[in-house]
C-alpha cells in the first residue's frame, strides 16, 4: 500500500519491474469510487498523496475497480478490471505476531468479521449496511454523503428510464442542491468523460425547473453549476439536465430523450414514508409515490405542476392571472397570432414590468426574437394590444429599444423581442418568421385567492373569467359597498312586543324585557312571586302584575315593601344578677305592648307597668340569678289586634361572693339584691343563731370567728386544719300564721395547710395561691399567670405537692409573668414586684424588687432571649427577712398592666418612672405607689409561694419542713353549696405572751377570692378583682 511518497518509491524503483504492470492494495469494489486501501483505510483522490494517471481513475469499462501500477518508467496508477491477472507486491508488516484483528469485532451493526492474512480483515455487512466496518446504512456499491446515498450508473439511459432506475433503489436521480452536494458527486462519484443525468427538468412547465422531489429551482436565487447561456432550451425540447463531461462539469440542458450516465440519491434511514398520505394533489390530482423519496401527481384536464396547483394546460407556465407558453417555432405574426388562438389565447402581451420579467427572465430564450401581442397594423401608428386596449408608446410601460418604433420599413407593424440580454422591444414587418409566446387569460378564483373587491361583508362568487359580490343577508348595497340594515328601524324584526330590538351588525337581537322570558320573538310574563325571584320583604306580601310584581309590607309592619319594618330585633343590652335591660325595633302603629317572662317551673308574669307605646326598651328587675328567662314582647293595634311577636332567652348574671379567711376569723358577703330577689331574708345567722348578720345597701355580711359561733374545726387531717360554718336565712311566719320567705343555707369554710415546726415548737399553717388570674371586660377575657420555674432554663414549672420550696440564700428563684387573651397587638408589663413573708402584700417586713416598672432589686435579671410581648421570665438571688424565724417564708407578690402596644397613654407605654434611689433593705413600712393607667389598660395582682429559705446560719442544719401539696377547691351554689378558701395563719402558744410579741409574730394576711354562686358550680374561683 504505497500510501505515501517514500513507500511509493521503494516500491517502483526497488521492487517493480518497468516492463509489467503490477496490483497494488487499493480498490473501490465495496462503493463505487469510494476508494479503500487492504487495509480498510479510505483514499481520498484529491487531499491524499497519489501516482494517478491523467484523468485516472476513469471507470472507462464500468468495472475498473483495482488499481495498478503501469508498466513503463512513469509508473502511475490506473484502475483496472480485477478479473485481469498481473503482477502484484506483497507487504508484511515487521513483528507482527498474528494479531487478531476479529477481536474485539470492528465490524458495526451486526457485520461478520473475517481475517485476512496478518494485516487486515474484512467485514461481511447485512442488508442495508455497507463499509469497511459496515458503519455506513446505505445498500451495497452506494456512498454515503450528508443524509443520503449516491451511486453512479454507467448504463446510459434517457432521462425517464434513468429515473425509474432510481425508483427501484428507492430513490430519485440525485439532486446537487448545494455546494457540498455537488462537490461530492463531481469529485467523488463522476467520471469526467461522460455526461450525468441530475434529477432537475421542466418538463411540467416549460422554463419552470423542478427538482425531482416536488422542490421548486430557482435559476436566479439557488446554487447552480450552469453553464454560461443555460439553460438554452436549444432544440426546443432540452427538458432534462445533466452535468457535462470534463473537469468543469456544469450544468446543461439537453432532451430527456437522449441516452445518458446519471447519479442515483437514496435518502439514509428512509423507512418507507407515504408520501401519498395525505394526498399532497391539489385539485383532484392523484397521487403516486415513486420509490421512498417522493411522489407524481396525475392532474386533471386544465390543472398542472407538481402538486397540480396551477390552472394551466401541459407545457404552460402560470404567472399573476395568465399562462404562458414560449414557441421555439418561427412563424410569421400573423400564423403565431392563429397558433396561440388554436390553444384559447393570444400572443403574450408584457404590458407592466411584472409581466414583462417573468417573460424575459422564465421563457426567453436570449438568443431568439420572440413575437409580442402588440401592432399598429389597424392604423399606422396607433399600437394596440392583442386584447385592444391601446399602447401609449410614451406613457405607458414599455421595453423600446431607444428610437422604436421607427418605422423604417413601411410594413414595420408588429413588435417583438430582441435576442440578446437586453431583450428589449422592437417593431419589424410582419412577414418575417421569429419564435413568439402565447398567453392564455386562465380562470382565477379570485374568490379563493383572495384578489376579489367584494365587501367584508358580501359574498363572492366565481364565475367565467370573474366574479360576482353579493352583500349578505342583512346588509345592502352592490356587494362592493355593503350598509348595515337597521332592522329595529324599519320595523323589519320580528321581535314580541314585550321584547326590546338591538340592532347590531347584520342582523339584530331580541331580548324580552325584564318581566318576561323566553327567546325574544315570543315572551311570556314571569311569575316572580311564585319563583322567588322577587325581592319583596320577608314579612311583605307578593302580587304578580303583567311584566313585573307588586310588594306591599304585612299588618304590622311599614316600609315599601322591599323593605318592611316591624317587631324585630330583641336585645338584651344589659344582664346583671337581679334585672335585664331589653331593647327591640318598633312596628308602625302600635297602641300597646305586653312583656311578659318567666323561668323554668315557674308561671310567666307580665312587666308592670307595661312599656309605652313609644318605647323600644324596658328593665324588668327582681330576677333570680344566673337564671335562664324567657321574654315574649308582644304588639297590639289600635283595635286591639295583635300585630307583632317576639320571644328571646336569656340568663342573668351569676353571683359573685367574697369569702375571706384571717387568722382567728372568716367572713362571708353575699349581694343584697341577689337575696331579695331570691326571697331570702337579709337577716341571716351563722349556726350560732346569735351570730347575725349586718347589712349594706349593697352586701349582707357574716362574720364567722374560728374559736365561736357556731365555727366547726375539723383537724382530723394530718396536713390541714378545716374551718366550717354556715349562713342561713330562716323562713319568716307573719302573726296570721303565714310563712313567707325562701329557705336559705350556705356552707363556707377556710382550710389551712399545717406544718409543726420543731425548732420553734408550734404549727404554721400557710396557704398555696393559685397561679392565675382571669380579668373580663366585657365579652373580652384577659388570663394573667404566674409560675415559679425550676431553673434558669424556664422549661418546667413546680406544681402544688412541691411547695413550700426549699431554697438556701446562695439559690435563685426563677419565676415568670404572662398574660393569654383571644386579642392582638397586646404587650406585657410588670408594675411592681415585692415579697413578704405571707400571703399579705402589705405585711411586713417586705422586700421591693420593681418598682413603677423600674428594677429595684440588683440581683434582678429579665431574661431577653425568652422574654416576649406576652411573657416576662425573671430569676433573682434568694433571700431572707429580719426578725423571721429560719427558715423565712417568702411570698412574691406581682401587679401586671397588659397594654395595647399602639396605645402611646398607656402606662406600659411610660415604662420605668424612677423615684430616687432604692436600697435593698427590710423595712417595716411598705412602699406602695399607683400610677393611673390608661382606660385601656387591665391590671390584675398574683402571688406565688412560699419558699422556705434558710439562713446562712443555719445552713447546717436539716431541714424539718416537709414539703406539703394542697388543692384548692371552690365550691358554691344558692342550694347550699360549700364555700371554700386557703389562708395562712400563724398559730402560737399565747402562755403569757405580751401582745408586742404576739404582734410581731402575727403573720396575717387579707385573702381575696371572687366565689360564683348558683347552679352548684365548682372550681369557678377568681382572685380579688381590681
Amino acid at each position: 500500500m504505497p500510501k505515501d511518497s517514500d513507500v511509493d518509491n521503494f516500491l517502483v524503483n526497488t521492487l517493480r519491474n518497468p516492463s509489467a504492470h503490477y496490483w497494488i492494495g487499493l480498490n473501490d469494489q465495496e462503493s463505487e469510487r469510494t476508494w479503500i486501501w487492504e487495509d480498510g483505510t479510505p483514499h481520498n483522490r484529491t487531499g491524499d498523496f497519489g501516482r494517478w494517471h491523467p484523468n485516472e481513475p476513469n471507470h472507462v469499462n464500468h468495472d475498473d475497480d483495482c488499481s495498478f501500477y503501469h508498466y513503463g518508467e512513469a509508473a502511475s496508477w490506473t484502475d483496472m478490471s480485477c478479473s485481469r491477472s498481473e503482477l502484484f507486491i506483497c507487504q508484511v508488516d515487521l513483528n507482527v505476531v498474528n494479531p487478531d484483528h476479529c477481536n474485539p469485532n470492528p465490524c458495526e451493526n451486526g457485520g461478520v468479521c473475517t481475517e485476512i492474512g496478518v494485516m487486515s480483515y474484512r467485514c461481511a455487512c447485512p442488508d442495508g449496511w455497507s463499509g469497511h466496518n459496515c458503519q455506513f446504512h446505505c445498500a451495497p456499491a452506494y456512498t454515503p454523503f450528508g443524509a443520503s446515498c449516491f451511486k453512479a450508473f454507467w448504463e446510459k439511459k434517457p432521462y425517464d428510464e434513468a429515473r425509474q432506475w432510481c425508483a427501484n433503489d428507492g430513490g430519485l436521480l440525485a439532486m446537487p442542491k448545494d455546494s457540498d452536494v455537488d462537490n461530492f458527486l463531481v469529485n467523488t462519484l463522476r467520471n469526467p468523460n461522460s455526461h450525468y443525468w441530475i434529477g432537475l427538468n421542466d418538463q411540467e412547465s416549460e422554463r419552470t425547473w423542478i427538482w425531482e422531489d416536488g422542490t421548486p429551482f430557482n435559476r436566479t436565487g439557488d446554487f447552480g453549476r450552469w453553464l454560461p447561456n443555460e439553460p438554452n432550451h436549444l432544440g426546443h425540447d432540452e427538458d432534462c439536465a445533466h452535468y457535462h463531461y470534463g473537469e468543469a462539469a456544469e450544468w446543461t440542458d439537453m432532451s430527456c430523450a437522449r441516452s445518458e450516465a446519471f447519479i442515483c440519491q437514496v435518502e439514509l434511514d428512509v423507512v418507507n414514508p407515504d408520501h401519498c398520505n395525505p394526498n399532497p394533489c391539489e385539485n383532484g390530482g392523484v397521487c403516486t409515490e415513486i420509490g421512498v423519496m417522493s411522489y407524481r401527481c396525475a392532474c386533471p384536464e386544465g390543472w398542472s405542476g407538481h402538486n397540480c396547483q396551477f390552472n394551466c394546460p401541459p407545457a404552460y407556465t402560470p404567472h399573476g392571472g395568465s399562462c404562458f407558453k414560449a414557441f421555439w417555432e418561427k412563424k410569421p405574426y400573423s400564423e403565431a397570432r392563429q397558433w396561440c388562438a388554436n390553444d384559447g389565447g393570444l400572443l403574450a402581451m408584457p404590458r407592466d414590468s411584472n409581466v414583462d420579467n417573468f417573460l424575459l427572465n422564465t421563457l426567453r430564450n436570449p438568443n431568439s426574437h420572440y413575437w409580442i401581442g402588440l401592432n399598429d397594423l389597424a392604423t399606422e401608428g396607433v399600437w394596440m394590444w392583442e386584447d385592444g386596449t391601446p399602447h401609449d408608446t410614451t406613457a405607458d410601460y414599455n421595453r423600446w429599444y431607444p428610437g422604436e418604433p421607427n418605422g423604417v420599413n413601411t410594413d414595420d407593424d408588429c413588435s417583438f423581442y430582441h435576442q440578446g440580454e437586453a431583450a428589449t422591444w422592437g417593431d419589424m414587418s410582419c412577414s418575417r418568421s421569429e419564435s413568439f409566446m402565447c398567453q392564455l387569460q386562465r380562470d382565477v378564483d379570485e374568490c379563493a385567492e383572495g384578489s376579489d373587491n367584494c365587501h367584508e361583508q358580501a359574498t363572492c362568487a366565481n364565475t367565467d373569467g370573474g366574479f360576482t359580490c353579493t352583500c349578505n343577508s342583512g346588509y345592502s348595497g352592490n356587494g362592493v359597498t355593503c350598509t348595515d340594515v337597521d332592522e329595529c328601524a324599519d320595523d323589519s324584526d320580528n321581535c314580541q312586543e314585550q321584547a326590546t330590538c338591538a340592532n347590531t351588525d347584520g342582523g339584530f337581537t331580541c331580548t324580552c324585557n325584564s318581566g318576561y322570558s323566553g327567546d325574544g320573538v315570543t315572551c311570556t310574563d314571569v311569575d316572580e312571586c311564585t319563583d322567588d325571584s322577587d325581592n319583596c320583604h320577608q314579612q311583605a306580601t307578593c302580587t304578580n302584575t303583567d311584566g313585573g310584581f307588586t310588594c306591599a309590607c304585612n299588618s304590622g309592619y311599614n316600609g315599601d315593601g322591599v323593605t318592611c319594618t316591624g317587631l324585630s330585633d330583641l336585645t338584651f343590652t344589659d344582664v346583671e344578677m337581679d334585672y335585664m335591660i331589653l331593647s327591640w325595633t318598633a312596628p308602625a302603629g302600635v297602641s300597646r305592648y305586653r312583656l311578659r317572662y318567666s323561668h323554668a317551673g315557674a308561671s310567666y308574669q307580665d312587666l308592670s307597668p307595661p312599656p309605652a307605646p313609644s318605647d323600644t326598651t324596658a328593665t324588668v328587675a327582681g330576677l333570680l340569678a344566673d337564671t335562664e328567662y324567657t321574654f315574649t314582647l308582644t304588639a297590639f293595634g289600635a283595635d286591639g289586634e295583635q300585630i307583632g311577636e317576639i320571644t328571646g332567652t336569656e340568663t342573668t348574671a351569676e353571683v359573685i361572693v367574697n369569702v375571706e379567711c384571717y387568722e382567728d376569723y372568716m367572713t362571708v358577703a353575699f349581694p343584697r339584691a341577689v337575696l331579695e330577689a331570691a326571697g331570702v331574708t337579709l337577716d341571716l345567722h351563722l349556726l350560732d343563731d346569735s351570730c347575725r348578720s349586718t347589712v349594706t345597701d349593697q352586701f349582707v355580711t357574716l362574720v364567722a370567728p374560728l374559736q365561736s359561733c357556731g365555727t366547726i374545726q375539723d383537724s382530723s387531717e394530718d396536713d390541714k386544719f378545716i374551718f366550717t360554718n354556715e349562713a342561713i336565712g330562716s323562713q319568716e311566719t307573719a302573726d296570721n300564721g303565714a310563712v313567707r320567705g325562701t329557705p336559705f343555707s350556705k356552707r363556707f369554710q377556710c382550710e389551712f395547710v399545717r406544718q409543726y415546726v420543731v425548732s420553734q415548737g408550734r404549727q404554721i399553717m400557710y396557704n398555696i395561691p393559685l397561679p392565675r388570674v382571669q380579668v373580663v371586660d366585657g365579652k373580652t377575657s384577659f388570663t394573667f399567670e404566674m409560675h415559679m420555674y425550676t431553673s434558669s432554663d424556664f422549661t418546667a414549672t413546680y406544681e402544688s405537692p412541691d411547695f413550700p420550696l426549699q431554697v438556701s440564700s446562695s439559690d435563685h428563684l426563677n419565676f415568670g409573668l404572662s398574660v393569654k387573651s383571644p386579642l392582638n397587638n397586646l404587650q406585657l408589663f410588670a408594675l411592681h414586684c415585692l415579697a413578704t413573708p405571707t400571703t399579705d402584700p402589705a405585711a411586713t417586713p417586705s422586700v421591693s424588687i420593681i418598682q413603677d416598672g423600674c428594677d429595684i432589686d440588683p440581683t434582678l435579671q429579665l431574661d431577653s432571649t425568652l422574654s416576649n410581648d406576652m411573657a416576662l421570665y425573671y430569676s433573682i438571688q434568694s433571700f431572707t427577712f429580719p426578725n423571721i424565724d429560719d427558715p423565712s417564708l417568702v411570698y412574691i407578690h406581682c401587679t401586671m398592666v397588659v397594654c395595647f402596644k399602639d396605645d402611646t397613654n398607656s402606662r406600659c407605654s411610660e415604662g420605668c418612672v424612677p423615684a430616687a434611689r432604692r436600697r435593698r433593705a427590710v423595712s417595716d413600712e411598705s412602699e406602695a405607689r399607683v400610677r393611673r393607667a390608661s382606660e385601656n389598660d387591665h391590671q390584675a395582682d398574683i402571688m406565688q409561694g412560699p419558699f422556705a429559705v434558710k439562713g446562712g446560719q443555719n445552713q447546717g442544719r436539716a431541714s424539718t419542713v416537709p414539703t406539703v401539696g394542697i388543692a384548692v377547691g371552690i365550691v358554691a351554689g344558692i342550694a347550699g353549696a360549700l364555700l371554700v378558701v386557703f389562708a395562712v395563719l400563724l398559730v402560737r402558744k399565747r402562755r403569757g405572751r405580751d401582745a408586742k410579741e404576739q404582734a410581731e409574730d402575727r403573720v396575717g394576711f387579707d385573702n381575696y377570692s371572687l366565689e360564683l354562686w348558683g347552679k352548684d358550680k365548682a372550681a369557678n374561683g377568681t382572685p380579688k378583682p381590681e
